[in-house]
């Protein structure tokens, strides 16, 4: 996992904001395939897995008022899925 971390920082010391959004975004799938028995992944175990580990630090981060929604699992999961080649 360090390697992906250590991708993410090279990436934005290297002025490569593409790269580390990229793969900012493709980690939890990473991490949900690894949590997951068959280690294959999928959107609703992506969005379970922002949800268990991410989610309370993006309220903290980005939530004005209880209940405003500004990027949460569904959010997240779309713009990775943006980052996929066709």
């Amino acid at each position: 996992m360090q390697q992906y971390l250590d991708s993410i920082k090279l990436s934005l010391a290297t002025n490569n904001h593409f790269g580390a959004i990229a793969m900012a975004l493709t980690l939890p799938d990473i991490c949900a395939s690894v949590d997951a028995e068959n280690n294959e992944t999928s959107g609703h175990k992506y969005c379970i897995w922002f949800n268990k580990y991410l989610a309370d630090t993006y309220k903290k981060i980005l939530y004005k008022k209880e209940g405003d929604t500004i990027f949460g699992a569904p959010e997240c999961y779309a713009a990775r899925c943006i980052t996929k080649k066709p």
